[in-house]
């Protein structure tokens, strides 16, 4: 029995280190997107639904709504976390295999220690009766975070 509480003891902090981290990431993309204009900004916590693949995870997500007449002139925080970028020396590096596009949509991931946060936004587009390319004027970034240990390295 001392063997197993010992053992909870030892494991504990860390489980509790690598929540406050994916909280910390959620906090980071938030205000990055709070100066944007937007008519919905908010951070949504516990079990959630991946928009990946549709399953369960415990972590954090940022959701951010806006459109083209709110954000006039005002530009989104790029995520990708280029060479010489502030996430880049902050630790945060993108991960290939977590990237999709589409047509209006993508996903990326990057990571940083144990924990993945995948960005996902859409912006869509199609054709019109004439075959012009028309581009809706929402704007829409979910980005969702989580522990890469808790979720099986997805």
């Amino acid at each position: 029995m001392k063997k197993l509480l010992l053992a909870l003891l030892l494991f504990t902090p860390a489980t509790l280190r690598a929540g406050d981290d994916v909280q910390n990431a959620c906090k980071l993309f938030y205000s990055e997107l709070k100066p944007v204009p937007h008519y919905r900004l908010s951070v949504n916590t516990g079990s959630l639904h991946s928009l990946s693949d549709g399953k369960k995870y415990r972590g954090c997500e940022v959701v951010f709504k806006s459109n083209e007449q709110l954000m006039h002139g005002s530009e989104l925080p790029s995520f990708e976390s280029p060479e010489g970028s502030t996430l880049y020396r902050a630790g945060w590096r993108i991960d290939e295999k977590y990237r999709a596009d589409g047509a209006g949509s993508g996903s990326y991931g990057i990571v940083k220690d144990a924990v993945l946060c995948l960005m996902h936004w859409d912006r869509y587009s199609w054709l019109n009766e004439t075959g012009e390319i028309e581009q809706s004027e929402l704007i829409n970034i979910t980005v969702q975070c989580m522990s890469l240990g808790a979720e099986g390295q997805r």
